[in-house]
């Protein structure tokens, strides 16, 4: 029944054409549908096997990833097919199976992902899961901190009356024309297209707020050298464009976290706290997501564990400031090497 119920949820046809999935699975970006058909792949090829093999069987070493306290956030690394979303459903199930008053979260980027990981706990509870357990997206949870703390949601692209992906790109390319001959100079023949990636990839994937950390930041991964006075012109950029999503009530998905974010800053309201958060595909989180999570735990933050491959990362940034926000030392993390899928 259980993968009877996968396969209707995400109506994945063994034969025809990635365009056909692409429809079917209907989520929001290029880059989430990529990640989406690989994780379908992965969850057919379970189906395939059967459910006695694959939640049965754990080893040892998946057991103790399960069963595990640590005193501090954890991180576990690694590639496809090494268990991790196995392990973090049985530990999903087990700490929802502790008597306690609050919630516990499962959180991961895409949503048919999110729809396999519920009907899998579903399996392994053997019946319904309890009302303070929560499985969903990082976006949908950031809708859903800004709710509470009574902050407006923005339209979305994809969603109704929304922006489109280019109109949101026309915005930036709009203000970039609005910058002075010196600026424009400063950017070395550098084009609106390249300002618009700048801010998505650098300033909002990085959560920064103040000028003075973009003028800091090691950016050097993205290619060339920008000097302050370029990077002021930018920011000048970022901050028209800013001022005019909120005018508007619009936002990119990029910006959720952020706004979320803000939301619990500047909220009267108190943080919800939570049992624990399980993060998944946590390589492709930004701080923000990793900050939202510290504030809904208590102080030590120890109740957050996470689950990631750096490698299979949708965004062209490094995984190191998202391990280290998690996982600063080696004892704070562990690699899983073992391929369970053959």
């Amino acid at each position: 029944m259980l993968f009877r119920s996968l396969s209707e949820i995400a109506n994945v046809p063994r034969h025809g054409s990635v365009q056909d999935l692409v429809g079917q699975v209907a989520v929001p970006s290029e880059a989430d549908t990529v990640r989406a058909i690989d994780s379908l792949a992965q969850f057919r090829q379970m189906m395939d096997r059967g459910v006695d093999t694959y939640f049965t069987s754990l080893d040892q070493h998946q057991r103790d990833l399960v069963d595990m306290n640590p005193a501090t956030p954890f991180l576990v690394l690694g590639g496809p097919g090494t268990g991790k979303t196995v392990i973090a459903v049985h530990r999903l199930v087990r700490r929802a199976r502790e008597q306690t008053e609050k919630p516990l979260i499962y959180l991961c980027f895409n949503r048919p992902l999110a729809q396999a990981v519920r009907q899998m706990a579903e399996a392994l509870a053997n019946g319904p899961l309890p009302p303070h357990l929560e499985i969903m997206t990082m976006h949908d949870w950031c809708e859903r901190v800004m709710e509470i703390s009574g902050r407006r949601i923005p339209l979305l692209p994809g969603t109704l009356n929304g922006p489109t992906h280019d109109t949101l790109r026309q915005l930036t390319y709009r203000h970039f024309g609005r910058l002075t001959s010196g600026q424009r100079s400063a950017l070395d023949g550098r084009d609106g297209r390249f300002v618009h990636e700048e801010i998505s990839a650098v300033i909002k994937q990085s959560n920064l707020t103040i000028r003075e950390d973009y003028l800091e930041i090691d950016r050097g991964w993205r290619g060339g050298i920008l000097g302050a006075t370029a990077r002021h012109a930018i920011w000048s950029v970022w901050e028209m464009v800013r001022t005019e999503l909120s005018d508007r009530g619009i936002a990119d998905w990029d910006d959720l976290p952020r706004l979320a974010l803000e939301s619990v800053t500047s909220s009267p309201n108190p943080v919800g706290l939570y049992q624990e958060i399980i993060i998944d595909e946590v390589q492709d989180a930004t701080p923000a997501i990793i900050d939202l999570c510290r504030r809904h735990l208590p102080q030590t933050g120890a109740d957050l564990f996470a689950f990631g491959d750096p490698v299979q990362r949708l965004y062209n940034r490094p995984f190191r400031a998202i391990r280290d926000a998690i996982a600063p030392t080696v004892t704070t993390r562990r690699w899983v090497t073992k391929d369970y899928r053959t």
